[in-house]
Parts: C-alpha cells; sequence; structure tokens
C-alpha cells in the first residue's frame, strides 16, 4: 500500500492489497499502522478449510465474521466450524460472531461449511510480525 500526500499522509494508507485464500484482499502490517498490529480484510464466498491443525500464537488474535448487506448487519447466511482450545472444541457460526483469541490458544480446524452469502473474515493480530505459529503436537501412534 502506499500513503497520501501532506503532512499527516503517512496516517492513511491506500490500496494495500494481498492474496491469502479466495480473493484479493486488503492487509496493512505494523510499519504502516505504527502500532504492533496487522490487519487483514477478507470476503469468503465458497467452502474452504482455512486452517486444518490447531496452532497457537504468541499474540491475541481477533477475528470478525461478519456479513455483507450493509442495510443489515445481522444478516449473515453461511456457516463455519471453528475448534478452540487442545481439546478441539468446536463452535459453530452462522451469525454475526467476533473470535477474541488469547495469546497461546490453539484454535482450529477452521473449516467453512457452506455459503450461500459471501461473508467478511476481518482479523486483527496484535503483533509486530506473524511469524511461524506453533503447531498442537500430534497424537503418538497407539496413545
Amino acid at each position: 500500500g502506499h500513503t497520501d500526500s501532506g503532512k499527516y499522509g503517512k496516517y492513511v494508507i491506500k490500496e494495500s492489497y494481498a492474496k491469502y485464500h479466495q480473493l484479493e484482499n486488503v492487509t496493512v502490517g505494523p510499519g504502516q499502522l505504527m502500532a504492533d498490529c496487522i490487519i487483514t480484510h477478507q470476503v469468503f464466498y465458497r467452502p474452504e478449510v482455512i486452517i486444518n491443525w490447531p496452532h497457537k500464537h504468541d499474540f491475541v488474535e481477533i477475528i470478525a465474521c461478519l456479513g455483507t448487506n450493509p442495510m443489515n448487519c445481522r444478516e449473515f447466511d453461511a456457516e463455519i466450524e471453528w475448534c478452540l482450545g487442545e481439546e478441539r472444541e468446536p463452535h459453530i457460526i452462522d451469525v454475526p460472531t467476533v473470535v477474541a483469541m488469547a495469546k497461546d490458544l490453539y484454535h482450529g480446524p477452521i473449516e467453512i461449511k457452506k455459503v450461500n452469502k459471501p461473508f467478511i473474515f476481518l482479523e486483527v493480530m496484535l503483533t509486530s510480525g506473524y511469524g511461524k505459529p506453533i503447531m498442537l503436537p500430534k497424537p503418538k501412534a497407539g496413545a
């Protein structure tokens, strides 16, 4: 992305595009935000496994799953199975939802089961760098 012109132009970040999953999205990192934060906005329009095995981070991660109808913030026509913790406790997201994941909380698998209307996946990571996630160890054979 690039910043705007003028004395305060550095506070206005334009056209910060990236692609991680289905469509091009808007992503802004710590350098331009002047904060230990990464923000990513994605739109999903079809089923997909976002995370196939639990992992955790050494930072707080907040994700909002929101509908795309600007006239009705309650509209959400998709279903996501979102597992939390080492036990992979399942939670079904089928209404507008914010998932606040504490530092070191395992999360995943995360699977978009159905999408009747596209939805927004707004991710806020409170870190200066994503780094490599820490994967939940696989169970040993025979255990």
